[in-house]
Order: structure tokens, then C-alpha cells, then sequence
């Protein structure tokens, strides 16, 4: 199955609200990790994704790159 950023910004912006407790932080970097090292590169092949320390960071991130990254494959699928 293939997510687009806008779905992986969802995921993102649900963990965000599900591990907001203090003990959770832990569990929230794990995740961080992973969204950058692992989900991001293979949905994302060829796109300069900026290091992030915090799922926070992640949405942000995805909110601001989204319409610059799809405004690229567009440009890409003319040509």
C-alpha cells in the first residue's frame, strides 16, 4: 500500500495526541526515530527530509514540506 505525506501527517498528528504523557517519551522518540529513518525514505525516495527530534517536529515538518514536495512530482510527472 502506498501512504502519501498528507496520510502519514495524520498518523503523525494521532500519535502526537495518544503519547503526550511524560512517561511516554520515551516511546514517542522510538517512534520519531523510526518515522525518520524508516517511513519517510521509502515513501519519500529522493526527498531531503530534514532531521526531526520529535514526532511535534515530524507534523511540522510534513505540514510545511507537503504542497512544496507534491508541486515537485507534478512538475516531474510534465516533463
Amino acid at each position: 500500500m502506498i501512504y502519501t505525506p498528507e496520510d502519514i501527517r495524520a498518523v503523525v498528528k494521532y500519535l502526537i495526541n495518544w503519547l503526550k504523557l511524560p512517561e511516554q517519551t520515551s516511546l514517542r522518540r522510538a517512534f520519531t526515530v523510526w518515522i525518520y529513518r524508516v517511513l519517510l525514505p521509502a515513501h519519500l525516495p529522493g526527498q531531503n527530509v530534514p532531521e526531526v527530534n520529535e514526532l511535534v517536529e515530524v507534523e511540522t515538518m510534513l505540514a510545511e514540506r507537503v504542497k512544496e514536495w507534491t508541486k515537485e512530482w507534478e512538475e516531474a510527472g510534465m516533463q
